[in-house]
C-alpha cells in the first residue's frame, strides 16, 4: 500500500509502496514519467508495468489537455499551449522507471500513433525534475 512520505529538502510529498527505512533516492532514478490522465491511477500503472512505482504530484508548464474524436470515441491528449507557456497542467510523475517499464507504458501511450514521446521538466514541490511524457501529434 502506498504511504505518503514528505521530502523536506524539496517541500514535496512522495507516495512510496515499500519500507519506510532506508528510503532510496527515487528522485535520482532512471526515468521519470509525467502523466495527466488515466495513468495517474496507481492500480492501473502497477498492472501495466508489473510493480508499484513511487510517484509524486507534479505540474508541467506550457501544456494543456484536450480531447480528440477518433472513430466513435474521445481520446484525451496532452498538447503544448503555445499561446500560454505559463499554463499549469497538473498530474503525477512516476519515479525511477526502468527501460522495460517505459516500453510497457509506450504500448498503451503510442497506440494508434496519436501521441509521441517528448522530454519535459516538471515541478515536484520546489524541485525541477526531468521527465518524459507523451503529447498529441
Amino acid at each position: 500500500m502506498y504511504q505518503p512520505r514528505y521530502q523536506p529538502q524539496i517541500s514535496a510529498l512522495l507516495f512510496i509502496d515499500g519500507p519506510a527505512d532506508p528510503a532510496p533516492d527515487y528522485l535520482a532514478g532512471k526515468v521519470n514519467l509525467f502523466v495527466c490522465g488515466a495513468l495517474q491511477d496507481p492500480a492501473r500503472m502497477s498492472a501495466l508495468v508489473g510493480r508499484s512505482i513511487p510517484f509524486a504530484p507534479a505540474v508541467c508548464l506550457g501544456f494543456r489537455r484536450i480531447t480528440r474524436r477518433v472513430g466513435d470515441r474521445e481520446v484525451p491528449l496532452m498538447v503544448a499551449d503555445l499561446g500560454n507557456p505559463s499554463r499549469v497542467l497538473t498530474g503525477v510523475v512516476w519515479l525511477d522507471l526502468s527501460g522495460s517499464e517505459v516500453r510497457a507504458v509506450e504500448t498503451l501511450e503510442l497506440e494508434g500513433n496519436l501521441r509521441k514521446p517528448v522530454a519535459v521538466q516538471v515541478m515536484v514541490g520546489e524541485l525541477l525534475l526531468d521527465a518524459i511524457t507523451y503529447i498529441g501529434c
